[in-house]
């Protein structure tokens, strides 16, 4: 286990943590939500604004620090 436990943190930065997935989006350690409609969710995260576009957008799962993010994802844009 102390081998598995290495390995996650040389590939993961524990402090900003990004999954996309077929219909979903993780979002681990963002400061701010800004948006949530069905249709964009705007956040900050690491000094840096996220945009995310699509339709039927809800989030499955919410608090301080993560966010998860269903369906049907069309766009992720950030900037500075």
């Amino acid at each position: 286990m102390h081998i598995w436990a290495n390995l996650q943190d040389f590939l993961y930065d524990k402090n900003n943590f990004i999954a996309i997935y077929d219909n979903n989006i993780y979002l681990y350690n963002f400061d701010k939500l800004i948006t949530l409609t069905a249709d964009k969710v705007i956040l900050t995260m690491a000094n840096k604004r996220i945009m995310i576009l699509g339709t039927s957008l809800h989030a499955l799962k919410c608090n301080n620090r993560e966010i998860i993010l269903n369906g049907s994802i069309k766009e992720i844009k950030y900037s500075e």
